[in-house]
């Protein structure tokens, strides 16, 4: 048994029904935390917000209170221990809303994993850019499943993020799961409107790295060409897996 808690703002309403679709295959305990803001002080939908709790009230929802006084790294972090204080299971999956999982292949990695040797497992994934047939070539790491026995506050609130293995590396970490070879997460990470990313990229952690916004309007200036602006992976064309819309 393990519970799922997942980082959320609306700008991943698109993904957010084949996300909870999936992780109920797997997880009877979903956790979700949002904002009241975005990270850069722009004001949050909450009315997309209330319509989704009323769709999903079988979910735990919490909206947290945003305000000025830390980094947006910070919030990340905030999220993901909220809802670590909330699982009902001392395992936890952490996802951020553009993460979704094949439930089926998640559901049978659980069952056959010893998840009692490691105390954290992070997993491999396609990534996408701007279409949700856009599949890079190159693999990454999403998600984070961790046995938050082992774990402390402390270990969450680092400029890390999640990545708790990067400034503990003694902590047992079994790296880029698969099940049989086969990946089970699809990161849907620039899967986005031009206004989407433009609201990404201003209030997200790394707004800071480069100068996002002008890339962005560089991007749209054209259709896709088979390089991202971010890693320039090149890509191949795959089926809609989730059905994911507009």
């Amino acid at each position: 048994m393990i519970s799922t808690v997942i980082s959320f703002s609306t700008l991943e309403t698109r993904f957010f029904p084949a996300l909870i679709k999936e992780a109920k295959k797997f997880s009877g305990d979903i956790i979700v935390v949002a904002y009241d803001h975005f990270f850069d002080g722009s004001e949050e939908n909450i009315e997309i917000l209330s319509d989704l709790h009323i769709k999903y009230p079988e979910l735990n929802w919490f909206i947290c209170k945003w305000d000025g006084d830390h980094d947006s790294k910070y919030w990340h972090n905030n999220a993901r221990w909220t809802g670590a204080e909330q699982a009902k299971h001392r395992c936890v999956l952490f996802l951020d809303a553009d993460e979704i999982p094949d439930g089926d292949l998640m559901k049978q990695f659980i069952k056959t994993e010893s998840l009692e040797n490691y105390v954290l497992f992070m997993f491999s994934c396609y990534w996408y850019f701007r279409d949700p047939t856009n599949q890079a070539t190159t693999k990454e790491g999403c998600g984070l499943l961790a046995d938050m026995s082992q774990l402390s506050k402390e270990m969450f609130f680092t400029r890390y993020e999640r990545w708790i293995f990067n400034p503990y590396p003694t902590i047992p970490t079994k790296f880029y799961c698969t099940l049989n070879d086969q990946t089970m997460f699809h990161h849907y990470s620039w899967v986005r409107t031009k206004e989407e990313m433009l609201t990404k990229v201003k209030s997200w952690a790394h707004s800071g790295d480069r100068n996002w916004t002008q890339l962005v309007e560089n991007e749209f200036e054209h259709e896709f060409i088979g390089k991202d602006f971010v890693h320039g992976y090149s890509y191949n064309k795959v089926p809609n897996t989730f059905d994911i819309g507009n």
